[in-house]
């Protein structure tokens, strides 16, 4: 077989050898990652085992760091611009020798035997570095031979072979526009086969020596290899966007060509290359947001403006911080993308939808974010943001652009009914975890009140009288072991690994179990009691909280000090053995029913900002406090002022020492956003479920249903993937954590994200109802008796409670991405 045009037998020269290319050499090998099958063959269902998935492996890791060595410059790239050959022939050598051209290959052929998850990261890093060489359409092509060798095609071997161990450029021939239904024809000819037809947009054809074409054949559909004669070419380089990975149109007019093998009867061979191709596409696109963030990220700490980095500008910082969001995002797409295909799961053809949309779309926002905040130096053709742009441009638009992925997600939800858009549930994996989920499960079975989970089965109706039936329930779950299992044994609870709790929370959301009414005590005053407390306070008050005796609220914003909690001005007079407090709290949720209140006050006004803090526990029946409700605007009062006038407690009531608050607060709220996502995550898809529901029965003026309209589908769809999201970044930092990590400025993405999802979700609602939308709670045609119109009014609150979204984008930007802090700030804190 002839060689490639401009790329010859590429695995025969000696590759550079690194320190962490010679170690994964070594342990890809020995590694589980690597099994000797197909990416295709079913796995099992994900259990929480798994959730080590959403923490890349060591080898894995090392895969990274080493193809980043490869190819640091984009000077090869730059010469594919300028009309240069279409392959890096050095880089492709390397990656030959590196067993990386064939990592998707099943090992028995010569391959490394990889994951899909492998490939993309290995993608994504070459992405990263602008890097010619064709990895989409020859990873495409270990699929189409892995599974005609399965099928017992000899030439697919031979040919498997070649392409592993000398790396020849095998490509699959893959349409921008069509995919694989390509108008090629085949037809045998005196005991040969020869090809026919046209097509004007072969992904990465330019590089290939051997194009792999499905065609039409009278015996039914075949792949065929199709040689690239170099003195007599049939395919022609076509000017592309990404000249670095430039398509090619190829003309056939009875071209010889090698029959590989006919479609297997399972049918699916197209589809899984397809997702594959989509997948890698995707895996581009991140790749080079994310480098264009690195960049971006360190342009703004060097470049100066009016004497300062133009990263301490808060406008650059927020650009940045949502930035680092969408990027974060279209990781968490594209990487459940690869572990839905690797795992089988059921909803592999969705996530790999939500990949390719969600990757694409995000990738090119950012990279133009990028080139705005570069100012005129990023629009030229010396900088390399242009290179980065042009491969994410076309990511997102070959094989489906955006909107048409979402429709297709839309479609799938709408079709298929409700339940669609919830989570599977998290499964044990170990013996120790299925022996804690086998007992749960056998608690709630003979403890939840009889009739639970049936329809005729309501919670009372009034906000007192539901309160006082969760307290009530939260107790029989504290006598059954079942509440603040995360706590320490000799506290009451369980110490209960994180995938406990995963499997805890994940089980009461299948049987619509509500938050317990001490949730902020559980999630809050507990742990923060556990690390700081004394042993009389958690003898106090640790038990009380666990069975929902004591109830607490948390005393924090200030009319004066809302996100920024430094700035409070609470007193607290230590006066012996008495701590006086005088002044105000603000948008306290749930002081009026409250026993307890978790309160941040100034011990000592001459210390700096975050030095003279306490933090004290204050009973809400003490002689001298005042509370408020506060009507929010969907009419109901959750939030309170909070007046302290000369408010007696005893000084043991300090958590933690005299003036330490900031350090003991620093627990509090780590543990306020580290937990939320898991309950959250299963509210917004109740939701949805129930949104998807209104889409299909509500009439439109034209009398069809609201979901047979592309603009709301898209609408679901995005809110589908929205309560993924909400879902993956919150196991990936729970996976960061259990690897060791403390909970810190991560929890900032989730809300900020998350947040923002919900005011979305609750806008779709109430705008899917229609003109109904602006009926409310007591009219007679109000849909849902108005509870859409009370979540979107009460969901503007989501991004300003718990710290507004500004204020946690400054923590991303200057927690994460270590950008200057406000010029103000650092006055501030001066004095």
């Amino acid at each position: 077989m002839t060689t490639a045009r401009g790329s010859g037998r590429c695995g025969s020269s000696a590759s550079r050898s690194t320190p962490v290319a010679d170690g994964w050499r070594r342990s890809w090998r020995r590694s589980p990652l690597s099994p000797d099958s197909s990416r295709c063959s079913p796995a099992p269902t994900r259990s929480i085992e798994v959730l080590m998935t959403y923490e890349l492996s060591e080898e894995q890791q090392q895969l990274a760091r080493m193809v980043g060595e490869l190819g640091a410059a984009r000077s090869q790239g730059r010469r594919s611009m300028d009309g240069g050959p279409p392959v890096d022939i050095e880089l492709w050598k390397q990656l030959v020798e590196l067993e990386l051209v064939a990592m998707a290959m099943p090992e028995r052929l010569g391959g490394a035997g990889g994951s899909t998850m492998d490939e993309v990261l290995l993608v994504e890093q070459l992405a990263s570095v602008s890097a010619a060489v064709p990895m989409i359409t020859t990873s495409c092509a270990a699929d189409v031979l892995s599974r005609l060798v399965d099928s017992g095609s000899v030439e697919a071997a031979d040919l498997a072979s070649e392409a592993a161990r000398m790396g020849r450029v095998v490509a699959a021939g893959i349409s921008a526009s069509a995919g694989l239904a390509l108008d090629v024809s085949a037809t045998r000819s005196d005991d040969r086969w020869v090809v026919s037809g046209s097509v004007p947009d072969l992904l990465e054809a330019a590089a290939a020596a051997v194009l792999l074409l499905p065609a039409v054949t009278s015996e039914g559909d075949a792949w065929f290899a199709v040689e690239i004669d170099p003195d007599r070419p049939c395919v022609r380089d076509q000017p592309s966007l990404d000249q670095m990975q430039r398509l090619g149109a190829v003309d056939l007019d009875d071209h010889p060509a090698t029959l590989l093998g006919f479609v297997p009867q399972d049918g699916d061979l197209n589809a899984v290359v397809l997702a594959h191709a989509r997948l890698l596409l995707a895996a581009q696109a991140l790749g080079s947001a994310a480098k264009a963030l690195d960049m971006t990220v360190a342009y703004a700490k060097q470049r100066s403006a009016f004497g300062q980095p133009i990263g301490r500008f808060q406008a650059v910082k927020h650009t940045l911080a949502e930035m680092l969001v969408q990027v974060e995002n279209a990781r968490s797409a594209v990487y459940d993308g690869a572990w839905a295909v690797d795992e089988g799961r059921a909803d592999s053809v969705l996530a790999v939808h939500m990949a390719k949309a969600l990757g694409t779309e995000n990738s090119v926002h950012v990279i133009h974010s990028a080139i705005q905040l570069h100012g005129g130096i990023g629009f030229t053709w010396e900088h390399d943001l242009h290179l980065l742009l042009r491969r994410a441009k076309t990511a997102e638009l070959v094989l489906g652009q955006p909107d048409e992925h979402f429709d297709a997600i839309g479609t799938a939800l709408v079709s298929q009914g409700a339940e669609r858009s919830r989570a599977t549930s998290v499964a044990a994996g170990s013996i120790a975890d299925r022996e804690f989920q086998e007992e749960l499960r056998s608690w709630l079975d003979e403890n939840l009140p009889a009739g639970w989970g049936t329809p005729h089965f309501r919670l009372p109706p009034e906000p007192a009288e539901r309160r006082a039936f969760l307290r009530d329930l939260q107790a029989i779950f504290a006598t059954g072991g079942w509440v603040g299992i995360h706590w320490p044994k000799e506290f009451g609870g369980r110490s209960a690994t994180l995938p406990q709790q995963l499997i805890f929370n994940s089980e009461l959301v299948d049987r619509a179990v509500p938050q317990m009414p001490g949730h902020r005590g559980l999630t809050i005053v507990g742990p923060t009691l556990i690390k700081h407390g004394t042993d009389e306070q958690r003898v106090r008050f640790l038990e009380r909280i666990r069975c929902g005796a004591d109830l607490w609220a948390g005393g924090f914003s200030e009319p004066e000090a809302g996100s920024d909690l430094a700035g409070l001005r609470t007193q607290a007079m230590i006066d012996g053995d008495r701590v006086i407090v005088n002044g105000q709290k603000i948008w306290t949720s749930g002081a009026h029913f409250c026993d307890w209140i978790y309160t941040l006050v100034r011990t000592d006004p001459r210390r700096p900002r975050h030095e003279g803090i306490s933090v004290v526990a204050i009973p809400l029946d003490t002689p001298g406090i005042r509370i408020q409700p506060i009507r929010q605007m969907n009419g109901v009062s959750g939030f309170n002022e909070v007046f302290f006038d000369d408010v007696e407690v005893p000084l043991d009531n300090i958590i933690g020492d005299v003036n330490a608050g900031w350090r003991v607060n620093r627990t509090t709220l780590s543990h306020e956003h580290f937990t939320l996502f898991i309950g959250s995550q299963a509210r917004f898809a109740r939701s949805l479920d129930d949104i998807i529901g209104l889409a299909t029965s509500t009439r439109a003026t034209n009398g069809a249903p609201r979901s047979d309209d592309l603009h709301v589908r898209n609408r679901l769809a995005r809110a589908w993937t929205d309560s993924r999201l909400i879902r993956i970044n919150g196991m990936r930092n729970v996976a960061r954590v259990q690897a060791g990590a403390a909970p810190g400025p991560e929890g900032s993405i989730a809300k900020v994200f998350g947040q923002e999802a919900e005011k979305r979700l609750f806008e779709l609602a109430i705008d899917v109802t229609g003109p109904a939308g602006v009926l409310d709670r007591g009219a007679v045609a109000a849909v849902g008796r108005g509870k859409w119109q009370f979540g979107y009014l009460g969901a503007r609150a989501a991004t300003i409670g718990g710290g507004t979204s500004e204020i946690h984008k400054n923590k991303i930007s200057e927690g994460i991405l270590g950008l200057p802090r406000d010029l103000g700030v650092d006055a501030t804190e001066a004095r």
